[in-house]
């Protein structure tokens, strides 16, 4: 690899967790930048390759990133231009139970790839390394009290009466933004990803019952990962179980619900995080409160981003809208067309809330006819900041000052709202301690 590295031209990285361990390569610092957009990346790479007659390359992260780069893979293969694309990918245990961000990525380029090997000359290439970031196993500490989690995702098939009837058992309950209940909330829901991640860590759960798709909470991905895991019971129609365990549970979810103990009088661990957002009114997810309380009405769909938005999303009360996300492979690319695509369908309101990048993803929005029924919100907190969650070197995080409505006239569609950087730093500093 190191030979072959060397015979690069020009190398553009593009963030991702997995493909980070490439700022550690020696001798490649002069020959770097730094790109958020892969498809975009990949063509300047082209661009260096024709000009020069030299490799050259650009790396990406796995999921839908991979795919960014077909179009000027395709180009490259009929111009026989010596562009790379070295992709980051997700271990194949992962794949097996539909992860999220994982693809068979290792060959969505085919066939307009003429090698896949470090070893030869032969252009365009695509090089596919296995990374796996998760290798850790977790141990869960005994606690004498535990309760039952259950995860509610899109496609179950609990309804209306029986999950009344849930509210009234002794149980914890944690709803993906997909959940056709996630508007009713209650004081044994766990709302956020964090939460639940720590509930989870300190040996809360006996059980977990997953009712409806593949769940996209952290949670989920530790259960591979613990030694002595709850036991998992999956209620669903889907023929991926999205674990290598558990079992499917064929009896009436009444039945099942009834084994639940009445809910008791003890005080369940709360969840602080509403009193903290409250603090900080110039937040990101404060200000994504704002939105969903002024836009939260029956004749609206709620469209919420990939990445920090949808996350963000888990703290607020939605209460009549209905809600729409791409959670397939949670792809960033792609996202205000696919809203505007819903708006086109349906005479509803169509409200799309995303992030600065993926805004970028999707720029081209400002020389199209938008619906009447669509408005989009840009929440713009100056760059990635989903990645300081992660060791990333700072560049990777496409820091950027960059005030959309001041370098471009807005639709009256679209609206932009400006997040405090000082405020978001203390928000999270104060949610990662609870």
């Amino acid at each position: 690899m190191d030979e072959f590295l060397k015979k690069i031209h020009f190398f553009i990285l593009c963030p991702g967790a997995r493909n980070q361990a490439f700022l550690k390569i020696e001798g490649i610092k002069n020959r770097l930048d730094f790109h958020f957009d892969e498809r975009a990346a990949a063509f300047e790479a082209l661009g260096f390759s024709k000009l020069t007659n030299k490799p050259c390359a650009i790396i990406t992260t796995s999921g839908t990133a991979v795919g960014e780069t077909l179009p000027a893979i395709m180009e490259a293969y009929h111009s026989n231009t010596k562009l790379v694309v070295i992709s980051y990918d997700r271990p194949e245990r992962l794949k097996v139970v539909y992860a999220p961000q994982t693809t068979h990525q290792e060959r969505c380029l085919s066939p307009f790839i003429r090698s896949t090997s470090f070893e030869d000359d032969l252009y365009p290439k695509h090089i596919n390394i296995k990374s796996d970031l998760e290798t850790k196993s977790i141990t869960l500490p005994k606690r004498e009290l535990q309760i039952p989690l259950i995860i509610i995702s899109e496609k179950t098939s609990l309804t209306m009466k029986q999950y009344l009837e849930l509210l009234k058992k002794e149980c914890f309950i944690h709803q993906e933004i997909t959940s056709p209940f996630f508007q009713i909330r209650t004081n044994l829901e766990i709302l956020d990803d964090d939460h639940l991640d720590k509930l989870y860590m300190q040996g809360f759960f006996s059980q977990v019952i997953r009712l409806g798709s593949i769940p996209n909470c952290g949670v989920w991905r530790k259960l591979e990962r613990t030694i002595n895991p709850p036991e998992v019971f999956h209620s669903t129609e889907e023929d991926v179980l999205g674990l290598s365990f558990g079992s499917r549970l064929d009896q009436d979810l009444a039945n099942v619900f009834n084994t639940l103990p009445p809910k008791s009088s003890m005080t369940l661990p709360k969840n602080k995080s509403e009193t903290i957002i409250n603090n900080f009114p110039a937040s990101e997810i404060f200000l994504l409160k704002n939105i969903i309380i002024q836009n939260d009405k029956e004749n609206t769909i709620f469209y919420f981003g990939n990445s920090l938005t949808i996350r963000n999303a888990k703290h607020c009360s939605i209460k009549n809208a209905k809600i729409q996300v791409s959670r397939g492979l949670n792809g960033i690319d792609g996202q205000i067309s696919t809203a505007i695509g819903i708006a086109k369908a349906t005479t509803k309101n169509v409200v799309a809330i995303v992030g600065d990048q993926t805004f970028m993803y999707d720029a081209n929005i400002l020389f199209r006819t938008l619906p009447d029924n669509f408005h989009l919100y840009i929440i713009n907190n100056g760059g990635g900041e989903i990645f300081k969650k992660f060791t990333f070197d700072a560049k990777m995080s496409n820091k950027h000052d960059t005030v959309f409505s001041k370098l471009f006239k807005l639709p009256k569609n679209i609206t932009e709202i400006r997040v405090s950087e000082v405020e978001n730093k203390k928000l999270w500093s104060m949610l990662s301690e609870y």
